[in-house]
């Protein structure tokens, strides 16, 4: 589990510093993995901006599990590979 401050909420962790739960990009979203990596329109923006560079066509999936497993399947040189599951 991504340590996100929905996954922390949960957790009943609160947020003092008064930042709160939402999305630090979007500030419009309760902020969780599923949010950060498919419904934010900043991150999705910048995923796009990333996709563009690298002249790759993509969907972006819905969970975060699918997005990993589509960045792997992207490339085929082991070397690359490594490389890739940081981005």
């Amino acid at each position: 589990m991504i340590p996100t401050k929905g996954a922390l909420l949960k957790r009943g962790i609160s947020f003092n510093s008064g930042g709160g739960p939402l999305c630090p990009f979007c500030n419009n979203s309760l902020e969780s993995s599923d949010h950060l990596f498919a419904s934010c329109d900043i991150s999705y923006s910048v995923w796009q901006l990333l996709y563009n560079w690298l002249n790759f066509s993509i969907v972006l999936p819905s969970k975060p599990i699918h997005h990993f497993s589509t960045h792997m399947g992207l490339i085929s040189n082991h070397r690359l590979s490594k490389f890739w599951s940081v981005i």
